[in-house]
């Protein structure tokens, strides 16, 4: 199964909007919710930023995670099993923001954070298999989320609210990726690779 690329351009937009939205309904500040690249940056400068994250964050974390983590765990464990396992390692990667002042993150728990990464990290994977393995993607889209702020933080101290329902937010998507296409998440290994040792970095077919 491949998803149109149309269809994950439209995911990025919802899940962003979205989460503002559920957070007015249950009380809270939408203004605290908007993405600040969407409140306070002139929209004329989001093509610079997004470009800035795709080169840090995105060309920073992916090789890792995407290049050379998921691949190789693909070889051994299903899609969902190998995206948790590259979640709980994403999240540890994080951890050091909960105690860093001035990050978005800064004085929280440490749940949320590995409850947010685990379901990002299964979207992430679909995506991957879903483009036959593009590192450029999930660079791209590693640099969209940050940029639209798709894992808020608190919007005050000891207010999860935001963080839970953008997290619920991806969890629900999640479902349904693997109601819809639950034989390309949870079926067996790939032996197939995607990762090829001999080094001709090919990817192999993931239909």
């Amino acid at each position: 199964m491949v998803l149109k690329v149309g269809h994950r351009s439209l995911l990025r937009q919802v899940v962003p909007v979205a989460t503002p939205r559920r957070n007015a309904l249950l009380g809270g500040s939408w203004s605290a919710a908007v993405p600040k690249a969407l409140s306070e940056e002139p929209l004329v400068l989001l093509p610079v930023f997004f470009l800035i994250l795709a080169l840090t964050d995105g060309l920073g974390e992916e090789p890792a995670w995407r290049g050379f983590a998921l691949p190789r765990l693909l070889t051994r464990h299903n899609a969902l099993v190998a995206s948790l396992i590259v979640g709980v390692f994403w999240a540890l990667w994080h951890l050091p923001l909960l105690w860093t002042e001035g990050a978005t993150r800064f004085q929280e728990p440490v749940w949320p954070i590995f409850v947010d990464n685990t379901a990002k990290s299964v979207l992430f994977t679909w995506v991957f298999l879903n483009t036959r393995g593009s590192l450029l993607l999930a660079i791209l889209l590693h640099a969209a989320t940050n940029l639209f702020r798709v894992s808020p933080g608190a919007t005050s101290p000891g207010d999860f609210t935001l963080p839970l329902l953008a997290a619920g937010g991806k969890w629900l998507v999640v479902l349904v990726l693997i109601m819809t296409a639950g034989p390309s998440l949870v079926r067996g290994a790939r032996s197939e690779a995607l990762y090829n040792p001999t080094g001709n970095g090919r990817v192999g077919n993931i239909d």
